[in-house]
């Protein structure tokens, strides 16, 4: 184009501006809020509508335009004009025309129905930024609505159409179709984006939001609009008096802006948006003054910049505690170069104290030794600031709290607050004059006992992180370490030294070799002997003074040791100083570390050459010997032959002696037996000729006492036989769970009559005893005995006592008294006591030291015979002259104990007459006996069948006959009395059985012989007796 057309053209845009009366336009706010939308639309902070007239540039609207948005505006307004429709540069900093400007600028151009370029709407951003075409589009189409505003205010003017009325009013209609379309999509962009669009009246006081905004504000979209107090009363408190403050200063200001953060709740006031306000004041020409602007929805944004925010302080508290920690670390290498070089545990002290004072910034810290009560401390080392070492303060523990335990137990102290800790609550005065409000204790343990601690002191409370703990447990732990290597190492030059005193100054020769067998020391000894020096054994060693002749061997010998590691022990002679071999005992031990390897060799060479010696004089004698021994073997042999002989004879005269010893004491039991049974005997046939002779004179009005002295020695008898099975424990017994204290105190009353006057009776019962398990009536027969053999030993009077109690054995005694649990009843006197060899034969039957007629010699044999059946033991301490202790071990009862009372344990036993046609089978061997039986029971009513032996009974009890009670002997020919019940229970199941007999091996003990419904009675028996178990037992079948 040429220079005339340019002119022209200016010419026809001048005149054009005239028409439209763009210069005398006054402020519009339907200008402001194009510009308003423009920017929202478009993302940018400010825009104008701007023309070029004679030089300058006319803004007939900004919003949020600056110096230097003017200035850019204004430059690029002419450039844009030439464009065809708009103009977009993205980064003006990149464009050179553009030098030195920067930021953003798009630009639409405004022009006449014709075509004419008058202007331009622009937008511009201080950042580079992206303009999509969507955005450019409605940039356009807002153009167009500036013209269309500009020709409607030109009609108004003139009154009447222009000449491009018609075409200005068609696009018009154009343009707010586009506008509408433009208005829609702004409309849908903001809802994805999540902006919208508010307004506030001043006059009015009142607050429009659109659809947008409502749905984010939690407002229904029918709501009426808010007044200012209500939209406020929604917002978080927190935010509340900067958004008053911020639309205040808006509105005060000519040009006010607004630009804020903030957060408003929904309806229910229980979850609140982040929206981010970007707006502008607005006045109209009529002077109403209003707000206008954007509001975004940044919730997602501020949460993800709140978690950005805390990933960042996450890392650089990582980076801090990296860097505290390699801090740290490097400390600890150079603390650990420091006491690698350190001579003595102070020093060592003084380091770690120093090294924590200073890193972890304390007020104090201090190294303590503790006495081993863990009362008092002393403080050795110590560091404050730029003071430190040697303290002879010394502490007691209790003054700085109550934790003197935790450290005992190994406890590392940590006290943030001394007035809050428990351990320090009471002592917190005490330490806060001191300038103490916190502290660390670490326990330092020698063998499991505290011996030393590292305190550090705080003048104001802390919070001791879990870094600082672990820094100073390593500190503390590598210190503790290092001293306790010094200590080591001091200990082991002691040891080492006390070794070498104690190896040089031993008999022997002393040697260390390493775990190959190199031999690296040898001790004082060696060298005297062998006359050389450490030099010349390193070079030579040690088998250059060993016997050419056993070199080989020796050496073989230790390579093998060396090589298992096992124990090497040898023998060779060794070349002394003055060219003599002496014969030497070598003995090494290998010596193993934790993990069983072999550290080095010690060894040792012992003189032997004196036994060496004796050894091959030894040799030659026995050489000697062995001639001489079979010259002697020959001797012996025939001496031995005759010694045969001579043993042989022995040992027939010791069976005879024996023998003979059987037979005197057989006699000495049968003698006495015979004597005690005949003078029975006599007084039961004595009795009984007597009455014959009565009856056969007719004289019968004085038989009562015959009859009394027969049963009497009839009685005596029966008792003899009774103590003859005790002492051979035969005798049948019935053991039951017995209260001993019962029984002793019912017999105390018959006991005291049978003392005399000059001996006190004295009972000492312990309360609560155990049940024994045994014999009641045969208990009661021992105790009688013993009580009455120690009245017999007390014949100038004494004191009787009689004791129960409750023991527990252990451990097998050597007396054959077994473990377990027993009752023991003990009589003790203080009479006339009894020697070893009386104690010997205490028990034996038939011995006695009492007078001719004065006793059988059966007491203490029938009281041990039933103890030991019972499963207990008799135990007898005496002294002569001081008295004796006889003692029962009763075996304790292991069921349930029930008390029984005297009338359960003795029944009365009463003969009744039998009922009408009850039957008992009576079987039995002995004649007399089972014509006996039978007499007794038919005078008391019963039938009777009778049977010899059990064949003869068998078809008795197979019959229909009836049978009410089975009475058999136990000893019967061919079945015994108990396999003969346990048939006749084949076939009559609920028959009731008694046996009789004199004596049963199978019955010793009665509850393991008799089946429930059986019972037994031991001969002899009276009748009433009979009558009344043959009563009782009919009675319960019944």
């Amino acid at each position: 184009m040429n220079e005339e057309d340019q002119d022209q053209d200016e010419a026809e845009r001048r005149a054009a501006l005239a028409e439209y009366g763009v210069f005398e336009i006054p402020d519009n706010t339907a200008f402001d809020d194009l510009l308003s939308l423009a920017a929202d639309l478009c993302g940018t902070s400010s825009a104008a509508i701007l023309f070029p007239e004679r030089g300058r540039h006319h803004f007939l609207a900004s919003l949020n335009l600056d110096e230097q948005g003017r200035a850019c505006a204004s430059t690029l307004c002419t450039r844009s004009m030439a464009q065809a429709s708009a103009l977009v540069i993205e980064d003006l900093a990149a464009d050179p025309q553009n030098q030195p400007l920067s930021g953003f600028y798009a630009a639409a151009v405004l022009q006449t129905p014709h075509g004419l370029p008058l202007g331009t709407l622009c937008v511009l951003h201080a950042e580079p930024q992206q303009l999509f075409e969507r955005q450019l589009a409605q940039l356009q189409t807002l153009a167009r609505q500036v013209m269309a505003l500009l020709e409607l205010r030109r009609e108004r003017a003139t009154d009447r159409p222009s000449e491009g009325s018609t075409h200005f009013r068609k696009a018009i209609d154009q343009a707010s179709q586009a506008l509408l379309e433009a208005e829609q999509r702004v409309s849908l962009a903001n809802e994805i984006a999540s902006i919208g669009v508010w307004e506030y009246d001043l006059e009015r006081n009142v607050l429009h939001w659109d659809a947008q905004l409502k749905a984010l504000g939690g407002i229904a979209a029918n709501e009426p609009e808010l007044s200012l107090n209500e939209f406020l009363a929604r917002v978080h408190d927190d935010d509340r008096q900067p958004l008053i403050d911020t639309f205040r200063s808006a509105l005060e200001d000519q040009d006010g802006e607004i630009s804020l953060d903030y957060r408003v709740y929904d309806a229910a006031g229980q979850h609140f948006r982040w929206l981010t306000n970007r707006g502008r004041r607005l006045q109209a020409p009529n002077g109403s003054i209003r707000l206008l602007g954007t509001a975004r929805d940044i919730t997602a944004e501020r949460n993800a910049a709140l978690e950005l925010q805390h990933m960042n302080a996450l890392l650089e508290e990582q980076i801090r505690e990296r860097s505290l920690t390699e801090q740290r670390q490097t400390l600890l290498m150079e603390l650990g170069d420091l006491l690698r070089g350190q001579p003595d545990s102070l020093t060592i002290a003084s380091a770690v104290v120093q090294t924590l004072g200073e890193s972890l910034n304390v007020s104090r810290a201090a190294f303590l030794n503790i006495d081993p009560a863990g009362h008092y401390a002393t403080v050795e080392r110590y560091w404050s600031g730029d003071a430190h070492g040697e303290s002879d303060e010394r502490m007691c523990f209790s003054d700085y709290g109550d934790f003197i335990y935790d450290l005992q137990n190994d406890e590392l102290v940590v006290v943030e607050d001394v007035q809050h800790d428990t351990r320090t609550a009471a002592q917190a005065e005490t330490l806060l004059g001191r300038h103490i409000q916190s502290l660390v204790c670490v326990p330092l343990q020698e063998q499991g006992h505290l011996s030393a601690a590292l305190i550090l002191l705080q003048k104001q409370p802390r919070q001791w992180s879990e870094e600082d703990l672990s820094f100073i447990r390593e500190v503390t732990d590598r210190a503790w370490t290092a001293d306790e290597r010094i200590r080591a190492e001091r200990a082991l030059r002691a040891s080492e030294e006390q070794f070498r005193t104690l190896a040089d100054n031993m008999s022997q020769f002393a040697w260390m070799a390493d775990p190959t067998g190199h031999i690296y020391w040898y001790n004082k000894r060696w060298y005297d002997y062998t006359g050389t020096t450490y030099e010349a054994m390193r070079a030579l060693s040690w088998r250059s003074v060993n016997h050419p002749d056993h070199h080989e061997r020796v050496s073989a010998s230790m390579k093998r040791a060396v090589a298992i590691g096992s124990v090497w022990e040898e023998t060779f002679p060794l070349r002394g100083k003055d060219g003599q071999y002496r014969w030497f005992l070598s003995r090494a031990l290998p010596i193993r570390d934790e993990f069983g390897q072999v550290t080095h060799w010690f060894g040792t060479n012992t003189d032997i050459t004196a036994q060496v010696t004796a050894e091959e004089a030894l040799r030659e004698l026995n050489d000697n010997l062995e001639r001489r021994v079979a010259e002697r073997t020959r001797e012996l042999a025939e001496i031995n032959h005759l010694l045969h002989l001579e043993m042989a004879e022995r040992e027939r005269a010791e069976e005879t002696l024996r023998h003979a010893q059987k037979m005197e004491a057989i006699g000495q039991l049968t003698g006495g037996l015979a004597h005690d049974l005949n003078n029975m005997l006599s007084g039961v046939l004595g009795a009984l000729e007597l009455i014959q002779r009565r009856v056969a004179s007719g004289r019968v009005t004085d038989l009562n006492r015959y009859v009394d002295a027969a049963t009497t020695s009839a009685n005596r008898a029966a008792a003899l036989t009774h103590r003859l099975l005790a002492f051979a424990r035969r005798q049948s017994l019935d053991p039951k769970p017995v209260d001993v204290n019962r029984l002793v105190l019912s017999m105390e009353d018959m006991l005291r009559r049978t003392m005399a006057e000059h001996i006190t009776l004295e009972t000492r019962l312990q309360a609560d005893p155990w049940l024994a398990y045994t014999d009641a009536h045969q208990l009661e027969n021992a105790l009688l005995n013993l009580v009455i053999n120690a009245r017999d030993a007390m014949s100038e009077g004494g004191r009787l006592i009689i004791q129960t109690s409750s023991v527990h054995i252990g451990e097998p005694q050597h007396d054959n008294l077994e473990p377990g649990d027993y009752v023991t009843l003990s009589v003790a006197d203080n009479g006339c006591g009894m020697p070893a060899e009386v104690i010997a034969k205490a028990f034996d039957p038939f011995f006695t030291t009492k007078p001719i007629g004065q006793g059988t010699g059966l007491g203490l044999s029938m009281v041990y015979g039933f103890v030991k059946q019972t499963g207990g033991h008799v135990q007898i301490d005496s002294t002569p002259g001081q008295g004796t202790l006889i003692t029962l071990f009763l075996p304790r009862n292991q069921e349930v104990q029930i008390e029984v009372s005297e009338e359960q344990e003795s029944p009365d036993l009463e003969a009744q007459g039998a009922r009408h046609g009850e039957t008992v089978l009576v079987v039995e061997d002995e004649v007399a006996v089972r014509m006996l039986v039978i007499e007794v029971l038919e005078e008391l009513g019963y039938q009777v069948l009778e049977a010899v032996d059990g064949t003869t009974a068998l078809p008795f009890l197979q019959s229909d006959r009836r049978i009410d009670l089975l009475l058999s002997d136990i000893g019967l020919p061919g079945i015994s009395g108990r396999q003969l019940a346990e048939i006749a229970r084949q076939v009559r199941p609920r028959l009731n059985v008694l046996f009789i007999t004199g004596y049963a091996p199978d019955a010793e003990v009665r509850d393991d012989f008799l089946a429930p419904g059986m019972d037994m009675l031991t001969k002899p028996f009276s009748i009433d007796i009979l009558g009344a178990k043959v009563r009782q037992l009919i009675g319960h079948s019944g």
